[in-house]
């Protein structure tokens, strides 16, 4: 289990925060339990067990997605490392 940060500074609403696998095309359910304000963080506990088992490691692409439908990608980030996400 690992704590991770998700900052927005997109200056937009954050509506939804997802994991892949990089080797997957497939994102995970949403992990943020209510959505984030530009300039404001939340912190959730995550389990890279519930994407593949110990198998998965700690390298996953994330996915931010906003109020106008837009999103942005951050690929083959190392969670285990980088337990602050920042989304500009």
């Amino acid at each position: 289990m690992l704590n991770i940060s998700v900052v927005n500074n997109s200056g937009k609403t954050m509506t939804a925060v997802y994991m892949s696998p990089p080797d997957k095309n497939t994102w995970g359910k949403n992990e943020l339990e209510a959505p984030i304000a530009d300039r404001e963080k939340a912190d959730f506990e995550w389990d890279q067990a519930d994407y593949g088992g110990s198998e998965a490691g700690c390298v996953f692409d994330v996915r931010a997605e906003y109020s106008d439908h837009k999103f942005t990608n951050l690929a083959a980030v190392d969670l285990c490392k980088e337990t602050a996400l920042n989304f500009n």
